[in-house]
C-alpha cells in the first residue's frame, strides 16, 4: 500500500489538530492523474491526462487509453478502465 500526505475534497491538504495526515493514496493518485491538466505538474509533465480536454468526445476510447498509459507510467499495473454513469471507474495498483 503506498502512503502519501492526503489532500481534502478541494485538494487541499488535510491536518488533524495541525498535523499533515499521512494514509492510503492509490486513488488521490489515480483522481490526479486523470484530472490535472496535461503539462500541469512542471517535473512531470507527461504524467497527467487532462480530463477535461476530452469533455467534448463521442468516444471514449482515446480517454480510456490515455488513462491506461499515465497509469502504467506511474508503475501501476492495470487491470480495466472503464466508465459508467459518467464515472471512470479503474481498477489499478501499484505493482
Amino acid at each position: 500500500m503506498i502512503k502519501d500526505i492526503l489532500e481534502d475534497s478541494s485538494g487541499d491538504i488535510q491536518l488533524i489538530n495541525g498535523d499533515i495526515r499521512l494514509g492510503a493514496s492509490l486513488f488521490q493518485h489515480q483522481a490526479n492523474i486523470i484530472v490535472a491538466g496535461k503539462g500541469e505538474y512542471r517535473r512531470a509533465i507527461n504524467s497527467t491526462v487532462g480530463a477535461i480536454d476530452y469533455i467534448d468526445d463521442e468516444d471514449p476510447e482515446e480517454f480510456l487509453q490515455d488513462i491506461r498509459l499515465k497509469l502504467v507510467k506511474d508503475g501501476q499495473t492495470v487491470d480495466s478502465i472503464s466508465i459508467d454513469n459518467g464515472q471512470v471507474i479503474c481498477k489499478a495498483d501499484y505493482e
